[in-house]
Formats: structure tokens, C-alpha cells, sequence
């Protein structure tokens, strides 16, 4: 049997080994890299067909400066579809370079605080430049690399705001309901009690007006009686007369605001309406009248015997409002198809704590009445679909301000 030499062995054994490594790449091949292959198209289809943005980065660095940032590597058509931005454009560029400056830190803020932690991130982030919400889920599945999976929120997010919008709506009408109720509520306690004070008022005034007349026609005959004398009974006398009046008119106060005021609405002229008013209860010498009529002011559709108990009030308050003298304006005008009156006194004037309760019933901080005069005049003005409203400063004056319909065919 022949020899072989130490080359011949060595080249025979070389063959040996080649033959061993290339079975066992070959058995590499079919139990490892094959399955690994194939795991690797499995994941691409996925990465490529999935509904959801995909954008990988890999962090990159300044060579200057050092800092940081994350450049594009790889994304799907799915991103590409979302943002508009194409692979071609965004593929090996910095954030900084691909995406606008108000996002760049919101990313930057998300993508550091992953690379931090490494613990993934999901937030709702709003594209301005895209006018859309994404939700993005953030994780780094190696070192240095980060994967970033964009999903298009904007239709749920506008659902949201308008389930909101719908909530606060309904909460805001729920509301007014309930204030709209509450209203209703006080109007009935209140109509109650106004159907319990009419009657009352009616067995009062029954009561109180006959004594009430005798009285006044006993003061009528003394008074004829003592006609020359121009002593004390006289005196008295008018006193009595003066007491008499105020009470009958306190009895006409309660009447008037026990009963629910139906008006008799026509075409009435306020100019008209005042002077009259005026020529009642002409104003004391200390107290000097300017009344000013703005241009042409149509006739207002009210009640006009109503207004007129109204302007006779506001007359009276403002007359008592100053007793040593002082200035009383009046402005007629027409504005947004109403007519409008305002009556400015530089009397006393209304304590702020006071004007809340102004037109309240029986409120009054004056030392004679029982507090209905300005009452009556807010549900006559109300009832005849006008409003009153007052503007006053202590010791300076008030101004009371009447809102009235005007007549439709003018």
C-alpha cells in the first residue's frame, strides 16, 4: 500500500474539513438562514402593506456640535400615504431637514425621553402643516435606532370634540331649562301670592274706604265751617285731608299691583304722553325741567293710560329725590325701532346695595310708603313688552330709563 506524503496528508485532510464546513453551511443554510429569510420577507410584507405609518430613524450626531438627531432610514407606503411625503425624500435626511420646526420638537421631546427610559411612548400629537391627529407609538428596538408608528386619529378626534361639543351644549340647554323652570316656578309662588294679597287688599280696602270717606267729607264740612279762620284747626285740618289722600292712595297702590294688568295697546305718542304727565304733577320752583326730543320719535304701541301711571311714578320719586332743589332732564329718542325715555335727577341718588332690590315690592328706604310705586311701574312697563332699568350713584342723581315697543307700521 503506498504512502502518502505529509503534504499529501495534509492536502487530504484540508479536503476533509472543506467537505465538513460546506455540510454544515449547507445545514446552516437550510435550518437557520432559510427560516431567517423568511421570517425577514414576512416582516417586510407586514411592514409594507400595514395600514399604520411606519418611519425608522437611527440617531445621528453633530459632528460640531454634538447634538443629536434622527434621520430617516426606512418607511412604508403607508407613511407616505399619510403625510405626503415620499421615501425618496425623506430617506437619509435629519428630522430637522423633513419635518416643520413646530414638530420638530415635539418629536425630539419624544424620541430623547425613549432613548432615555427605554420604555415606549404612545401620545396624541396634532400636524399642523397636515391638519391632522396621529396617534404615534414610539419604541427603539436596538440601541441607536428607533421606530416610530403613525396612526390616523383625526376622525375620532373630531367625533370627541363633537361628543363635547354636544355635552356642553346640552349641559348649557339643560341649564336654561332649569332656570327657565325655576322662573315658572317663582312666577307661580309669586302669582299665588299675589292672588292671596288682591283679596287682602280688596277686604282692606272695603274695610278702610268707607271709614276713610266719612272722615274726608267730616274734614270737608269742618273746613267749610271754619273757611275764615286761618288758625291752627285749619291746619290741622289739611293734615288730616293730606293723610287721608296718602292712604287712599297707599289702598290704590295695593289694588293696582294685587290685579294682573291687562294693557290696551294703541299707537301712543310719548312726547304727548309726558306732557301730561307733567301737567299733573307740575315739578316744585326749586326744580328746573329740561326736556330734550332727539329728532323725529315715533308713536310707541303700549298702553297709554298704563305708561302714564309708570311716568306719574318716576315724576314723584324723582320730585322727592331733591328737596332742596336741583335738575331734572328728560330724554326722548328713538333707537334699534324702540323708543326710548330717560328721566336724570342729580337728587340723592341709590345706595349700590340697593339697586338689586329696587324694584322688589314693598322695599323702600323712603319714611312714608310701602314700597310699590316702582313695583307697579317694572309689570306695567313689562306687560306692555317694554323695559325699565335704573343707573344711579349716591348723592350724584339717577337716571331711570324706559325701553318701550314702537308701533310696528311706522
Amino acid at each position: 500500500m503506498p504512502t502518502l506524503s505529509n503534504w499529501e496528508l495534509t492536502g487530504l485532510f484540508l479536503i476533509i474539513i472543506a467537505c465538513i464546513c460546506g455540510i454544515q453551511y449547507l445545514h446552516i443554510r437550510r435550518c437557520v438562514l432559510k427560516p431567517l429569510a423568511h421570517l425577514e420577507e414576512r416582516y417586510r410584507q407586514i411592514f409594507n402593506n400595514s395600514l399604520n405609518g411606519i418611519a425608522y430613524h437611527e440617531v445621528v450626531y453633530d459632528d460640531e456640535s454634538g447634538e443629536s438627531d434622527y434621520q430617516f432610514v426606512e418607511v412604508n407606503p403607508a407613511f407616505e400615504e399619510l403625510t405626503g411625503l415620499k421615501a425618496s425624500e425623506v430617506i437619509g435626511k435629519r428630522n430637522r431637514e423633513v419635518l416643520p420646526e413646530a414638530e420638530q420638537a415635539i418629536f425630539e421631546q419624544i424620541y430623547d425621553q425613549v432613548a432615555e427610559t427605554g420604555i415606549p411612548e404612545h401620545r396624541e400629537i396634532y400636524s399642523s402643516a397636515l391638519e391632522r391627529w396621529f396617534q404615534v407609538a414610539t419604541f427603539s428596538p436596538i440601541p441607536n435606532f428607533f421606530a416610530a408608528i403613525f396612526t390616523d386619529i383625526t376622525h375620532q378626534k373630531k367625533y370627541e370634540q363633537s361628543l363635547k361639543d354636544q355635552s356642553a351644549w346640552l349641559e348649557t340647554l339643560i341649564e336654561e331649562r332649569t332656570e327657565e323652570l325655576s322662573e315658572a316656578q317663582a312666577k307661580l309662588i309669586q302669582r299665588e301670592k299675589m292672588v292671596q294679597l288682591g283679596q287682602l287688599a280688596r277686604g282692606i280696602a272695603h274695610e278702610l274706604r268707607n271709614p276713610l270717606g266719612v272722615i274726608s267729607n267730616a274734614v270737608y264740612y269742618l273746613k267749610s265751617l271754619h273757611a275764615a279762620n286761618e288758625g291752627t284747626t285749619t291746619e290741622y285740618l289739611n293734615i288730616i285731608e293730606t293723610e287721608i289722600n296718602r292712604s287712599e292712595k297707599t289702598i290704590t297702590d295695593l289694588l293696582e299691583y294685587s290685579r294682573e294688568p291687562v294693557p290696551l295697546r294703541d299707537e301712543t305718542d310719548i312726547c304727548k304722553l309726558l306732557d301730561e304727565a307733567l301737567m299733573r304733577l307740575p315739578a316744585p320752583e326749586s326744580i328746573r325741567i329740561t326736556k330734550n326730543v332727539n329728532g323725529s320719535v315715533p308713536p310707541a304701541l303700549i298702553d297709554g293710560r298704563q305708561i302714564g301711571m309708570v311716568l306719574n311714578n318716576l315724576l314723584t320719586n324723582a320730585y322727592q329725590a331733591m328737596p332742596d332743589g336741583g335738575d331734572l332732564e328728560i330724554d326722548i329718542f328713538q333707537e334699534d325701532d324702540q323708543v326710548r325715555l330717560a328721566i336724570h335727577d342729580t337728587g340723592a341718588g341709590i345706595a349700590a346695595q340697593n339697586l338689586p332690590t329696587i324694584f322688589e315690592p314693598f322695599f323702600t328706604t323712603k319714611p312714608k310708603g310701602i314700597g310699590l310705586g316702582l313695583a307697579i311701574s317694572k309689570t306695567l312697563v313689562e306687560v306692555n313688552g317694554g323695559e325699565i332699568s335704573v343707573e344711579s350713584t349716591e348723592n350724584e342723581g339717577s337716571t331711570f330709563t324706559l325701553i318701550l315697543p314702537q308701533a310696528e307700521d311706522t
